[in-house]
């Protein structure tokens, strides 16, 4: 169930990074939270990237996210869109 901070209730609250058996322990406790943050850092790294490239370049943000026929968002890129939408609000990472 989601709570005012997305449905994390563990991870949206965290100030710093934790110590690998912490962190182990939170993915029993807050699976959803750790789910979401991975999902952010990765689609971050991927932003960043695209961010990058040179000016012409045939990979853009546009050719990754969205479809150059109709400008729709690609459906491999749907169910990311739900995990953020769900838990993007209560992680700091992503704000």
């Amino acid at each position: 169930s989601s709570g005012a901070s997305g449905p994390s209730s563990k991870v949206s609250h965290l100030k710093s990074t934790l110590p690998e058996d912490a962190a182990l322990q939170m993915l029993y406790t807050d699976p959803m939270g750790v789910v979401t943050h991975y999902a952010i850092t990765k689609l971050y790294d991927i932003i960043v990237c695209l961010k990058d490239n040179k000016r012409g370049s045939r990979v853009t943000m546009g050719s990754t996210f969205f479809n150059k026929m109709d400008g729709n968002l690609i459906d491999e890129w749907r169910p990311l869109l739900r995990v953020l939408h769900l838990g993007g609000s209560g992680d700091a990472f992503a704000q």
